[in-house]
C-alpha cells in the first residue's frame, strides 16, 4: 500500500528531523501523506460511477488490511525504549510524561485511530452485506 510506504518513510528520523527543519519539505511531507490516504480510503466510500466502491466482503479484508499494514512502524514507535527522534527528545516536557512515555502515548493514540476507523469499515461492510443478503 503506498499510503503505507509513504507514511513510514516520513517516520524515518532523519526525513521527520529534515521536515521540521524545512517548511517546504514539510509541506511536501503532508502533502505526500495526505493525498495517498485520500487514495486510501476511496474503494471503501466512492460515489463514483467510474471507480466505484469495492464490494462489502472485499472492503472487510481491504479494512483488515488497513489495520496489520502499518504494524512495523507503530511496534517500532510503541515498543521503542528511548524516543527516536532528537528534537522530540530535546522539547520541553508540558507534563509529567517522560519524552518516551509521550511518544508511546502518541503512538497509541494514533495507531488506536486507525484501528477504530477499521474496524468501523468492516462493521459497516458486514452489516450492510447481511442487510442485502436479508
Amino acid at each position: 500500500m503506498i499510503f503505507t510506504l509513504c507514511f513510514s518513510m516520513w517516520h524515518f528520523p532523519e526525513l521527520y528531523e529534515a521536515a521540521l527543519r524545512s517548511r517546504p519539505l514539510h509541506v511536501i511531507e503532508h502533502w505526500s501523506m495526505f493525498l495517498p490516504a485520500i487514495l486510501m480510503v476511496w474503494p471503501l466510500f466512492s460515489l463514483s460511477t467510474r471507480l466505484p466502491r469495492i464490494g462489502y466482503g472485499m472492503a472487510i479484508f481491504y479494512s483488515f488490511g488497513l489495520m496489520i499494514a502499518d504494524l512495523p512502524l507503530w511496534a517500532v514507535l510503541i515498543f521503542g525504549d528511548h524516543p527516536i527522534y532528537e528534537t522530540y527528545r530535546l522539547a520541553p516536557r508540558v507534563s509529567e510524561l517522560s519524552a518516551a512515555a509521550d511518544m508511546i502515548l502518541g503512538a497509541v493514540v494514533m495507531k488506536g485511530f486507525n484501528e477504530i476507523f477499521a474496524l468501523c469499515c468492516m462493521g459497516y461492510a458486514f452489516f450492510a452485506w447481511y442487510q442485502q443478503e436479508k
